[in-house]
């Protein structure tokens, strides 16, 4: 079955289509919070726990990207589009998974209970799920897939 997926910008979209997850909430200037708390991944798998960097108990956007990719050996690209965490696998194949544990880090950078990416395959494959076709409507972005 077709399926409409709509996205604010194209990195965004093509995030999705690559199997990323992305945060609801604008990460920037110093967050407070995340210090102690953890981020468990299914896919790859690995924890990441926050540590004091700074000994204030804040953590810049970049300081929470580096331990992300340190702490699960650089197996994932942390970018940050109009200040919103994106997460997707270096080389796209399963999709980030997050686990279906509550944890205090999630809510803080946006991201869902048991946020799920899927790798989409290529338009005019014969994978399932696949990409039929991706346009823009007035600053919106979307993609066509079949799943």
């Amino acid at each position: 079955m077709f399926k409409l997926h709509k996205a604010g910008s194209l990195q965004a979209l093509v995030t999705f289509l690559n199997g990323g997850i992305v945060g609801s909430k604008r990460v920037h200037g110093s967050i407070s919070g995340l210090v102690g708390n953890t981020l468990t991944f299914t896919k790859p798998a690995g924890a990441v726990t926050f540590p004091d960097t700074n000994g204030d108990g804040l953590l810049s956007p970049a300081q929470i990207a580096s331990e992300i990719k340190t702490q699960l050996s650089a197996n994932v690209v942390i970018r940050y589009h109009g200040g919103y965490m994106t997460i997707t696998e270096t080389t796209p194949t399963t999709g980030v998974v997050l686990n279906a544990a509550a944890e205090a880090g999630k809510a803080i950078l946006g991201f869902v209970v048991s946020q799920t990416g899927v790798v989409y395959g290529a338009s005019g494959s014969a994978a399932v799920p696949r990409l039929n076709t991706i346009y823009e409507d007035m600053g919106t972005y979307a993609a066509l897939t079949w799943e």
